[in-house]
């Protein structure tokens, strides 16, 4: 969470660095939510099987998923301006 308001504020700050560290803090959610999930369905769903269907994914599925869908459309899109920032620059030194 520290990384994202950091990369917010880089941005505002007109930083070029922004978009690196938006993709990282971006990756960085997205693995420590797969990571927690399956610590869950490893372990049998200690922690939360006691809940009915229902209330698991209201309370549970739902907002870890948005924990991975959201960071992941991030990453998508601070990859792509990583990429498209490397190819300009691997273009501009063939042509010299």
């Amino acid at each position: 969470m520290a990384v994202g308001f950091l990369a917010f504020f880089l941005h505002l700050g007109g930083s070029r660095a922004s978009v690196l560290v938006a993709f990282t803090a971006a990756t960085m959610t997205v693995s420590k939510t797969i990571l927690y999930l399956g610590l869950e369905i490893v372990s049998g769903f200690e922690n939360v099987g006691h809940n009915d269907l229902r209330t698991l994914v209201a309370l549970y599925l739902v907002p870890n998923g948005l924990w991975i869908i959201v960071p992941f459309f991030i990453m998508v899109a601070a990859g792509s301006r990583i990429l498209c920032a490397l190819a300009a620059v691997d273009g501009a030194k063939k042509n010299n």
